[in-house]
This record gives C-alpha cells, sequence and structure tokens, in this order.
C-alpha cells in the first residue's frame, strides 16, 4: 500500500517588519532522552547545531519505518485504531485534532519505542558457539528474550494432563512438581532464573532414610519391602526412583554394578523419535519427543545439552535425497513442537551454506560439498552417569540401592539374593518384582523372547578429525533412515556409530564388536571426510546389545520396534523389556501403573515427570557456582559436594585434587574419590569403566590404574578414622 505524509513545515527565524506566521516549536527537553542511545530519530542528540541556530522541528519521516514494523505516522494503515501512539483511553481529541505541530504548542518528536515493544523478525538459530564447550545445562538463555513457542509457567512439560493422571494430583510437602520452563518467580525484569531444590524425602508414608548411599554387597538390608527391582541399567534405576518417590520401600540390586550392560554403551544421545517418524511409529516417536523435552528442561538439564547435528549436502547424495533428508528435519521439528520443547531449548533445523558447513567440520572434503542441513538434538554428558545420578536420587529418597547382588531364583513376592562379595544368601519378601535386566531378562522369566541386536561404536581421539564441533550424519549407503553418526564428546574424544546387527548366540556380559563392523563404520565415514579416519586412528571401540522384542515377519533387526512392553510371567514376577534410553522415565511409569492397577501395591501416580534428578539447576544457577567447569558439567550444583567430600577423605590441597590423570584424561582425583564414597564404587573397573569412561581407551586405562588404586586406598584409611565425617547427600 502506498501512502504520503504531510507535514506542515515552519521556520524557526524571525521576519524582519512582521510578525511570524506561527509560533515556534521548541526543542525537545533533555529529559525526555533518559536514554539517549535510544532515541535515533533524534540526530543532533538535543544539542544545537554547528551554527548555534536551533533546527526546525521537521519530522523524520525515516524514522522507524522498519525498527517498528508500521508506518511512521500512528494515523495512517491497519492499526490506525490501535493506539500506537500509548495515549489509550486519556487522548485528549480535541488537543490533536489538527494533526500538525503548529497544534501542540509543546509536543515533543515521537519518542522512541522501548527495545522489547519492538517488532523484529526472529532471526535464524545461531550457529554452535566455539570450543570450549559451555557450562552444563544448555546453551546460554537470554531471560528477557520472548518465545513464541513458550509454555505457560508451570505448565506440564508434556503439554495437557496424561489421560493416566500422571502429575495430576496434589505432590507431597516438600516434593516440588516442575513443568518444562517453571523459572519461578523472578526479582525483577531480567532477573536470572530461580532452580528447584533438591529433591526431599517428605512423602506420606515414605521411609524417610537421610544420608543412605549406594552400597556393594547385602549387608543389612530389610527382609520385607514393596518392590524389589531386579537390575540397575537405566530403566531398573528409574523403576526404583518412581517406586519410592510414590511412597514405596524399594529394594534395588545387580549382580554386578551400576550401568554394568547397555546402558553404558549407548551413542550418549537423547533422540527425539526421528527414525521412528520415518519408519511410521508416531506413537513411539512422539513418546521420544516428550521424555526428551523432560530430560532436558526438569529431569537432567545438568547432564542433557543441545547438539548440534550436520548433514552434509555433497556428491554423494542426491538432490532427491537431501529434499527429503530436509522434510525430515522438518518433521521432527514439528515432533519437538508437538512435544512442548520450545526453541531455547532445541532451535529450529536450518539451512547452511558452504562456508559455514565448513566452519563448523574443517574436516569435510570441501570439493564436492554443496552445503549443509543443521539440526538439533539432546546429548548425555554420560550415559553411565546418568544411570549413576538416577540410583543415587532413589537412594537419596530411601531405596536401599545394592550392587554385587545376584539374584537366584524369584517369584511375584519373593526373592533369593546372593551377597557375590561374602557368598551368603538372603530372602526377600515383597509386594511385587520387577524384572529390568534387558537382553538377560530371560534367565528370570523364560516367557521372554528377545532378539538382540549389537550396535558398535569407534572411539578417535579429537586430533583425528580436527575441530570437529558438530555432530556429522553420514547417510548409510542403500538406506533411506539411517545415518553413521561422527559425535565430538566432552572429554576430547570422538565416537563413530553406529551398527546394527543381530546378536546371534549366548549373550556375552559384556560384548565385543566385530571387525566386519569396524571396516564398515570406517568405510561410510570415509567418502565424507578430507583425511578419513583409518584404523591406526581407532583407540578403543565397544559395542551394546538392545533388548529388542521379537515380532513374526520381521527379518532385519533394524526394522523390529523400539516400543517397550510390560510383561508378567506365570510365577508374577513384572517384566519391562524393550524402549531405549531415552524413554527411561515412561518405562518405569507404565510398569509401577501396571502394578498399581491391578492391585498388588497401593500407591499414588507418577511424580517423576517433575521430579529433577540430584544436581539439576538451571543454567543461571550453573554458570555462578563456584566450582571447577568439569565438575559443574557432570555433578551440577553437587560440584561442590564433591570437592568437598575429596577434601575430607583425603585431606589432599584442591590443586592436587583437581589436576587432570593425564595428559589424554580430564579426570580428576576427586571425582574418583566421590565415586567411593557417594557412588558405591566398589573397584577400579568401576571407576574407570562406570564412574567415568577411561576404560573406553585401553591406553588410558594403563595411565590412569594407579590413581583409581590411590582413591580407593584413601577412602578405605578414612573409614578407619571415625572422626572424619563425609558432606551430606
Amino acid at each position: 500500500m502506498r501512502y504520503s505524509v504531510t507535514h506542515v513545515v515552519t521556520s524557526s527565524h524571525r521576519s524582519r517588519g512582521r510578525r511570524p506566521t506561527a509560533r515556534r516549536i521548541p526543542r525537545r527537553c533533555a529529559r525526555l532522552h533518559p536514554r539517549r542511545r535510544v532515541a535515533a530519530h533524534d540526530t543532533d542528540g538535543g544539542r544545537p547545531t554547528g551554527r548555534g541556530l536551533a533546527d526546525d522541528d521537521l519530522p523524520r519521516v525515516a524514522r522507524h519505518g522498519l525498527a517498528a514494523g508500521r508506518p511512521d505516522d500512528p494515523r495512517v494503515g491497519r492499526g490506525r485504531r490501535r493506539d500506537h501512539g500509548g495515549r489509550g483511553r486519556h487522548h485528549d481529541a480535541e488537543r490533536h485534532r489538527g494533526g500538525g505541530a503548529e497544534h501542540r504548542p509543546r509536543a515533543a518528536r515521537q519518542r522512541a519505542l522501548r527495545a522489547h515493544r519492538r517488532a523484529r523478525p526472529r532471526p535464524a538459530a545461531a550457529l554452535p558457539p566455539p570450543p570450549p564447550r559451555p557450562l552444563a545445562g544448555g546453551a546460554a538463555r537470554d531471560p528477557h528474550r520472548g518465545d513464541r513457542e513458550r509454555p505457560g509457567v508451570g505448565r506440564d512439560p508434556r503439554g495437557r494432563r496424561a489421560a493416566d493422571g500422571a502429575l495430576s494430583h496434589a505432590v507431597g510437602p516438600g516434593l516440588r512438581v516442575l513443568g518444562t520452563d517453571h523459572d519461578g518467580r523472578r526479582p525483577g525484569p531480567g532477573g536470572a532464573r530461580r532452580s528447584a531444590p533438591p529433591p526431599r524425602l517428605l512423602l506420606p508414608g515414605a521411609a524417610v532414610s537421610i544420608g543412605r548411599r549406594i552400597a556393594p554387597g547385602l549387608v543389612g538390608i530389610p527382609d520385607e519391602v514393596d518392590v524389589v527391582v531386579v537390575g540397575l541399567g537405566i530403566t531398573g534405576a528409574g523403576v526404583a526412583l518412581d517406586a519410592v518417590t510414590r511412597g514405596l520401600t524399594v529394594l534395588a540390586v545387580d549382580a554386578h554394578d551400576l550401568a554394568f550392560g547397555t546402558s553404558r554403551w549407548s551413542s550418549k544421545l537423547v533422540h527425539g523419535g526421528l527414525r521412528y517418524l520415518a519408519q511410521g511409529q508416531l506413537a513411539i516417536a512422539h513418546e521420544s519427543a516428550v521424555e526428551r523435552g523432560i530430560l532436558m528442561d526438569v529431569t537432567a538439564p545438568h547432564l542433557v545439552h543441545p547438539l548440534p547435528m550436520l548433514t552434509p549436502v555433497d556428491d554423494a547424495m542426491t538432490r532427491g535425497k537431501a529434499a527429503l533428508t530436509w522434510g525430515g528435519l522438518h518433521a521432527g521439528d514439528l515432533l519437538r513442537r508437538t512435544a512442548h520443547t520450545t526453541s531455547r531449548t532445541l532451535p529450529r533445523p536450518r539451512r547452511l551454506n558452504v562456508t559455514e558447513t565448513l566452519n563448523l567440520a574443517p574436516s569435510l572434503r570441501a570439493d564436492t560439498l554443496r552445503g549443509g542441513l543443521l539440526a538439533w538434538d539432546g546429548q548425555l554428558e554420560d550415559d553411565a552417569r546418568l544411570v549413576t545420578t538416577v540410583a543415587r536420587t532413589a537412594a537419596s529418597y530411601g531405596a536401599e540401592v545394592r550392587t554385587r547382588a545376584r539374584v537366584t531364583s524369584a517369584t511375584g513376592t519373593r526373592v533369593e539374593v546372593r551377597d557375590e562379595l561374602t557368598g551368603t544368601t538372603y530372602a526377600v519378601r515383597a509386594r511385587a518384582v520387577v524384572n529390568a535386566t534387558g537382553v538377560w531378562a530371560g534367565d528370570l522369566d523364560e516367557q521372554v523372547r528377545l532378539r538382540p541386536s549389537r550396535g558398535t561404536h569407534l572411539v578417535l581421539r579429537g586430533s583425528s578429525l580436527p575441530q570437529t564441533r558438530v555432530a556429522v550424519m553420514v547417510p548409510i549407503p542403500g538406506t533411506s533412515a539411517r545415518f553413521a553418526m561422527v559425535l565430538p564428546q566432552p572429554d576430547g574424544t570422538i565416537y563413530v556409530g553406529l551398527t546394527d546387527v543381530p546378536a546371534d548366540g549366548p549373550l556375552p556380559d559384556v560384548p565385543v564388536p566385530s571387525e566386519d563392523e569396524v571396516d564398515l563404520l570406517l568405510e561410510v565415514v570415509a567418502s565424507t571426510f578430507t583425511t578419513p579416519p583409518t584404523r591406526a586412528d581407532v583407540v578403543g571401540a565397544f559395542a551394546g546389545l538392545r533388548p529388542l522384542l521379537e515380532v513374526a515377519g520381521t527379518d532385519e533387526t533394524a526394522d523390529l520396534s523400539r516400543r517397550h512392553a510390560i510383561l508378567t510371567s506365570a510365577t508374577g514376577v513384572t517384566t519391562i523389556v524393550g524402549g531405549k534410553l531415552t524413554t527411561y522415565r515412561r518405562m518405569a511409569q507404565d510398569a509401577l501403573d501396571a502394578l498399581v492397577g491391578s492391585g498388588r501395591l497401593a500407591a499414588g501416580p507418577c511424580r517423576t515427570a517433575g521430579l529433577p534428578l540430584l544436581g539439576a539447576g538451571s543454567p543461571a544457577q550453573l554458570r555462578g557456582l563456584d566450582a571447577p567447569t568439569r565438575l559443574v558439567r557432570r555433578f551440577g550444583t553437587d560440584a561442590p559436594l564433591v570437592l568437598d567430600a575429596a577434601r575430607a577423605v583425603t585431606g589432599l590441597t584442591d590443586d592436587e585434587l583437581l589436576a587432570p590423570l593425564s595428559d589424554t584424561v580430564p579426570v580428576t582425583l576427586a571425582e574418583l574419590v566421590f565415586g567411593v564414597t557417594h557412588e558405591g564404587a566398589h573397584d577400579v573397573d568401576d571407576l574407570l569403566d562406570r564412574r567415568t569412561r577411561v576404560g573406553l581407551v585401553e591406553a588410558d586405562r594403563r595411565a590412569t590404574g594407579p590413581h583409581a588404586e590411590r582413591a580407593l586406598a584413601l577412602v578405605r584409611a578414612s573409614r578407619r578414622t571415625p572422626a572424619r565425617a563425609l558432606p551430606h547427600l
């Protein structure tokens, strides 16, 4: 629409011999310019002109036309009756009837709009910052910036309440249910977010056990509980936390250690379900997106960070496949929106040109590159660290969490458990027994039929693909929805994965990658990088087994559903199988809901969707902690506790406690000591393989083994000195 603005111009100079035709318009007073940088329309800044003469009061027609997103004259255009001038019902129509400046003797120029009132186009998602990585809790978030997708304060992270009533009931005293973007009350404009308080066991009917920690062995366990959980992977730890926060007494046991099985062999990703969407599994895809949002915003924001994922568009990717991939990324963004995860948590996908693509991954082949597609997903600091934190949180609420405890027989109301340290067998009565042993579930329930698949990852040094700041997704030839992933890790290593092959034969406790899988991964990524990694660059490898449910008529394990199932054996044991790491919380909720619904347990609704784990905190709170960055990234708000515990046990200085164990291993002695005192580590393997991930590289294991032995010796010595008291949980 075209329009013109007419202004009456009057001279500010008196004419000789006659009266001026109009009174001079006074200049705007300096007090009307509280922030001179905002008043962009006043080119003179309220000062006289260079000749000492007042300038004419000519309205600056170009002012605000673009910045305010509307015409300069508030009387022109569609919004002329919407009170753009801010006069509202106090507007004096008689005073402003003429519309020109000569009718307003003391009128000032139009004031500049405040910054937060200007209509600006939303910029595209910013590229990830250069290393070093930011602190835990995700990228920095501007509390001043509005977000059109931001849910209301206190809103349930899944949007509307679920039909099963989760989080729809009043919460017991001391347990605070948070929504996805619950910020608390801010002290003022621009105030920092107030983080959730640490969880407390103040639920009606729950067993209070302040200071309870994870422990190896079975000494002192109760002979009767409400729920026995067998297996302490992510699923078993999640079931223990769900049960104890409903007010039930819980005994959770594992024959080996926390995260001993599949839970430590993942890609360290919190997926949003894009692959399942491509396979038409809409329910699983939506469930994954919802659980990802809960993990990133409520449960563990200190352990799950936004990860930029780059798909290079090169000669190997046809234009049709690039368009299909771009459509899939937008479908994944639609999943994010339906899960009520804001774009501040996970930005929208965007296209990149060649320069931007090479800036994020300089090792890519530039001669065949046409651009890139950038999307975002969640990345775990460490999958075993998440399992340990969930188990430790359950213990803080009163659950008995024991390792080195093997279940030799089980029914729905009774288990026999053998202490692997002493050989003593204990009988424990229970109202319900949950089998959460993953691919080994058939050992307790013969009716379970699984088809495990093996996924292999390679471990490279960061120098193999230097300055790679994002995950790189390489399409696997011959497939439409599968990619090999190059995943940079916080400790300076890079993982290359992931295979999906059937795991036939007996199931080992620790799976071993095959040579064919190693060759396949190196071959897939070779065509994408200028100097591709070779066998000499592979410093480690690991493989995990997926507990996939057997489905009739399905040949390939990659096509098997990742949906979980709740099964009840003839003996009454409840088995939970299937699923994946991202959806562990929902799996635990469904298992407990099934037991409550059948009348075997009397408990309230699930509370874990709004329950932060130990160490969870807002980004502002994490940045404000007076603790080393590595400890904050791995322990969140418990980082000071880690250092205090190490000081109390060892009596060493901070320099010695926080020094990296070697040039290639950033792990500190303080972490190893805390793993023994608060996280139930029993030997060197527990410390190097599961409390930290040093064991993934054999050379690093050899270099840090003496440090792990020293940490164990220091803790044993402190236990012989009762005067030393450890800091509270």
